[in-house]
């Protein structure tokens, strides 16, 4: 499994006893998962930094649209 190619993946695996295949797909759907769980934190909740510039640019707008 050293090529990253699906075909070479799948020579590999299937050349494996069914407990290493049984191993090796539970660990790629955990992998997966556990990857999309923190992909969906990330989105969901912004950088401090991100929500730091957004409240000054909102901060900038109310003061702005007050004086005008």
């Amino acid at each position: 499994m050293l090529n990253a190619s699906g075909n070479e993946c799948s020579k590999a695996v299937a050349s494996k006893i069914p407990t290493d295949k049984l191993t090796i797909l539970f660990t790629i759907f955990e992998s997966t998962a556990n990857e999309q769980l923190a992909a969906t934190r990330a989105l969901a909740v912004p950088a401090s930094a991100v929500t730091r510039r957004m409240v000054c640019k909102t901060d900038i707008l109310i003061k702005l649209l007050r004086f005008s």
